[in-house]
């Protein structure tokens, strides 16, 4: 979930606790005024009297402090937690917006982060699911007038680091490997094929990524990777101004400089 749709989420949680509480209020009122004793009545309670008394000014008292809570001291307390655990500032320093458990996560809504992108770095072994999962969402960045893609791939012509890759990823051989890393380059040069092609930059180099990350206009998507195979890896989520995105950029403007790193552009030639 973006941090905009939990801010939604947030208000929408602090809007239907506040209804529900305003409507304890409401039935907490009505059953104290049903259990007061009438003007024209007996001046004895009855025993249904009291109870309706006793329940009322329960619902009441709790709609009460169920709307203080919500409103004041929830947002103060959770403050105050983050800041004896130290969290807080670290996150906020960070940049970070959200932790998934799992890079194929629901929870991380692709979609959104890139409906209106228009600038997408990345560097990742070959990205095969990912990639093709979203294949019409990168068309869109293309096809805008400064929507731009830069593809970082290991390079397949290093022989050592084919090898470390056919290592690393079971039941991959060397052949493979460079097979998966040169339908990664077709595939983002067909990307670029339409009447105003120069929108895709693809590199090579000779390292392997140690994690899949991405770069996308003001955010950043730092994909763990599994020793143990194709496990589960958690994801980060930064956004623009905290150093988890400034590493990103930094890293980035490293590995398109090959003066600096041993990267070479394959596309365009």
């Amino acid at each position: 979930m973006t941090k905009n749709l939990w801010g939604v989420y947030a208000k929408v949680v602090t809007h239907r606790v506040i209804l529900i509480a305003v409507g304890l209020c409401i039935i907490g009122f009505v059953l104290i005024t049903m259990g007061m004793k009438k003007p024209s009545g007996s001046m004895m309670q009855t025993r249904m009297d009291v109870i309706l008394v006793s329940v009322g000014a329960t619902l009441l008292s709790a709609g009460m402090l169920s709307s203080l809570w919500e409103l004041f001291a929830k947002r103060a307390y959770t403050e105050e937690t983050l800041r004896r655990v130290g969290l807080k500032n670290d996150v906020v320093k960070a940049g970070i917006v959200q932790f998934v458990d799992n890079f194929r996560s629901a929870e991380i809504d692709w979609e959104d982060i890139l409906v209106n992108a228009r600038e997408l770095d990345l560097f990742v072994c070959w990205a095969y699911t990912w990639r093709n999962m979203y294949q019409e969402k990168l068309k869109g960045i293309i096809n805008r007038k400064a929507g731009k893609i830069r593809l970082i791939l290991p390079d397949l012509e290093d022989d050592l680091i084919v090898k470390r890759l056919s290592h690393d990823f079971k039941d991959y051989d060397d052949e493979k490997v460079k097979q998966r890393i040169s339908e990664a380059i077709d595939f983002f040069k067909e990307l670029d094929s339409n009447e105003e092609s120069g929108h895709v930059e693809i590199w090579c180099i000779s390292c392997s990524p140690q994690f899949s990350w991405y770069r996308i206009d003001n955010k950043v998507v730092f994909a763990f990777s599994a020793h143990r195979g194709k496990d589960a890896v958690p994801v980060i989520i930064g956004q623009e101004g905290g150093f988890l995105y400034d590493f990103a950029t930094k890293e980035f403007e490293f590995l398109f400089e090959p003066t600096r790193s041993r990267s070479r552009r394959v596309y365009p030639i």
